[in-house]
């Protein structure tokens, strides 16, 4: 399976990254994206640019779609932070 992953940090331009998992799929023939956010404003881009993504993709006639779940990140000395994930497929 050809999976792309990207993570999201507070710098992440929203653009960028729409263009990223747009290439992702375009070019890269990837079957899945994720995409790993920590923290409001990371998940506010991250949904931002899969939206922005998916209206790149539609003009080829791709459709997608977003699956979130939460997943637990080993930050060391014993601690986590609790990440949303989001993994994108083409559903056509």
């Amino acid at each position: 399976m050809n999976n792309v992953s990207f993570k999201v940090s507070k710098k992440t331009e929203i653009g960028k990254l729409a263009g990223a998992i747009s290439n992702a799929f375009k070019n890269d023939n990837a079957e899945t994206v994720t995409i790993t956010s920590v923290g409001n404003d990371t998940l506010q881009k991250a949904v931002k640019a899969i939206a922005a993504a998916n209206g790149f993709l539609v003009e080829d006639g791709i459709t997608i779609a977003s699956t979130p779940a939460f997943e637990q990140i080993d930050i060391g000395e014993g601690r986590s932070l609790t990440a949303i994930t989001q993994t994108i497929t083409k559903i056509n």
